[in-house]
């Protein structure tokens, strides 16, 4: 798999700043403390696979949680790492790939949050990734992930264009999504100053819309029970009239 956020990571933050990490920080610690066990007091240990520029991560190790990190791309890696350089409690980065990644001890919680799933495009790639996470996980551990609704596949993105103009950075985005097969491809082109003169960057991404009937086969193919499975208006503060994600908690099989 090639990492899609070769330009895109420089820029990710400003042009993502609507979005709700506070709120999807408060549903996983909930779960968290009502689903894991706590062993003599210990911070829970939590995997953040996909961590993009580390925001959940930071949140996750100033609440206490022995964090560490993972992303494809070693450029959103680089904005993560600079974020947590004064921090107290630091975050293990390393630069690991869904399908394939390893963790030094067993987790209480792994996260793969914003999509990363959807990114994914191929069958088994998903059925690995879901593998490693059973491999990974102690006895008592949740996993907790989400996928983009069909919903906004068809509808938001679509064969939409979206035009994003924030501090110093204009961003076109153009989505073309194909119902046949599933695939949604973004075509981002990025206007942006740099040393007294305006840059352009482009960066092309993909998406597969995943079926929830597809996601809880290689669940269960992996060894991985459902807890719960959520929507939108369970998790954030602000909700669409559809919503646009579904969310999932899911353990070990006992």
């Amino acid at each position: 798999m090639i990492s899609q956020y070769e330009n895109l990571a420089r820029f990710y933050d400003v042009l993502n700043d609507g979005a709700d990490y506070d709120s999807y920080f408060d549903f996983i610690d909930s779960a968290a403390r009502e689903l894991v066990p706590h062993k003599g007091g210990e911070a829970l240990s939590l995997f953040d696979l996909g961590c993009g520029t580390g925001e959940l991560s930071l949140r996750f190790a100033r609440a206490g949680y022995r964090v560490c990190a993972a992303d494809l791309s070693e450029e959103m890696l680089t904005e993560a790492s600079s974020k947590c350089m004064t921090l107290g409690n630091p975050v293990t980065f390393t630069h690991q790939d869904m399908r394939s990644f390893s963790v030094c001890a067993k987790q209480d919680v792994i996260i793969s949050c914003f999509d990363c799933v959807n990114y994914l495009t191929v069958s088994d790639d998903v059925l690995h990734t879901f593998e490693r996470v059973a491999d990974a996980l102690s006895d008592d551990g949740i996993f907790i992930f989400d996928i983009n609704t069909p919903y906004k596949y068809r509808h938001v993105y679509g064969d939409n264009t979206f035009v994003l103009d924030h501090d110093n950075v204009y961003c076109i985005w153009q989505n073309d999504y194909h119902e046949s097969s599933k695939m949604c491809y973004f075509e981002l082109t990025f206007f942006a100053g740099q040393d007294g003169h305006i840059r352009r960057f482009d960066e092309s991404q993909k998406q597969r819309c995943w079926s929830c009937e597809f996601i809880e086969r290689k669940l269960a193919e992996a060894g991985l029970d459902i807890v719960r499975k959520c929507l939108d208006e369970d998790v954030l503060d602000f909700i669409e009239k559809e919503s646009l994600k579904y969310y999932y908690i899911v353990r070990k099989k006992h």
